[in-house]
């Protein structure tokens, strides 16, 4: 197909209330993986404007990476969300006690890196878990 019709096909599917993934190497395809509101580039053998148009690109010409890619995703937003929520909590708590006169303003300060350590060490958990679904 015309770099034109894949971005016409795209569009269409999209005004029509559909989410559309686009899978391209070429720069023919780089307009539609724009488009498209997820991408993914087959970084192999891509072009260098598909790889940079799209959201993922896959470094081998694998499809069975797909799934796998979907599955890195979903496991990193989980951890984020658990980071956001417990930082939320943890400022939540210290400003309260700290506004009430129950926590020195010294001691509040030092504690500001505790929520960082276990961002990080929450965060490590998705390279372990990389490693195990090799």
């Amino acid at each position: 197909m015309r770099p034109q019709d894949k971005i016409g096909l795209v569009k269409d599917a999209q005004n029509n209330g559909k989410h559309v993934m686009m899978i391209g190497d070429g720069v023919n395809d780089a307009p539609a993986l724009a488009q498209a509101d997820i991408s993914i580039a087959m970084g192999a053998s891509g072009t260098e404007i598909a790889i940079e148009t799209s959201n993922i690109v896959l470094l081998r010409e694998d499809w069975s990476l797909i799934p796998k890619a979907f599955n890195i995703a979903k496991r990193t937003m989980h951890v984020v969300r658990l980071n956001i929520l417990f930082t939320a909590l943890y400022n939540l708590i210290g400003l309260t006690l700290a506004a009430i006169g129950l926590l020195p303003p010294a001691i509040s300060a030092a504690m500001q890196s505790i929520p960082d350590i276990g961002i990080m060490a929450n965060s490590a958990r998705l390279l372990r878990s990389s490693r195990e679904h090799k």
